[in-house]
């Protein structure tokens, strides 16, 4: 199972691969950014037959960690996302 980071407020976002996690009306959204030397930026968004993106959002952020040699994945929740287990441990 995958390990995700929690962001921290005064933590730089050097070398990392952050993954905002939202609740929207139709489930839980995710944004998925990487760093240089190709920053990028992708939204996987929640639709009512498949309300949870995060779940195909993180892998892809896993992905992404090990093409560009990150340090890890950064996870950034909004207020009242609640972490759900299956997609991987959540440290920090």
């Amino acid at each position: 199972m995958p390990d995700y980071y929690r962001a921290a407020a005064n933590e730089p976002l050097d070398n990392v691969v952050l993954a905002k996690i939202s609740e929207l009306p139709e489930g839980c959204g995710c944004v998925v950014s990487w760093l240089l030397p190709k920053p990028g930026l992708r939204t996987f968004s929640p639709t009512l037959s498949e309300p949870d993106a995060a779940s195909q959002a993180l892998p892809y952020a896993q992905f992404l960690r090990d093409h560009f040699d990150a340090d890890r994945v950064v996870v950034d929740l909004d207020d009242g996302v609640e972490w759900n287990p299956a997609w991987g441990a959540l440290l920090g």
